[in-house]
């Protein structure tokens, strides 16, 4: 399915729903979405005992990372797609890389 909103709109539903929640941030405290979601990534990352950058795996926290990578190269449509992917994993609980994730 796809979302006809600006991408703008969708990250921020993002944000109020679940991400800000989960990361303890907050959105005004940054300049920019890219500021933003790699703060959250590194945030998510020291939370979970994670090497700060860690993207590898299947897990949500590798996805807010893949988001913030793309997010920095301005691609928040791309972002968009793992933050929906990180959304369905945070409900299912699987914050970090799972066994069934492996290579």
């Amino acid at each position: 399915m796809h979302d006809f909103r600006e991408p703008e709109v969708v990250l921020r539903a993002h944000v109020d729903a679940w991400l800000g929640q989960l990361s303890g941030l907050d959105l005004a405290d940054y300049d920019g979405w890219a500021a933003y979601l790699s703060a959250a990534h590194e945030r998510l990352c020291a939370l979970h005992g994670l090497e700060p950058g860690h993207i590898k795996g299947g897990g949500a926290v590798s996805s807010v990372g893949m988001a913030a990578y793309e997010g920095a190269d301005g691609g928040l449509e791309v972002a968009l797609h793992f933050l929906g992917h990180a959304e369905i994993l945070t409900a299912m609980g699987l914050m970090i890389d799972s066994p069934s994730a492996c290579c």
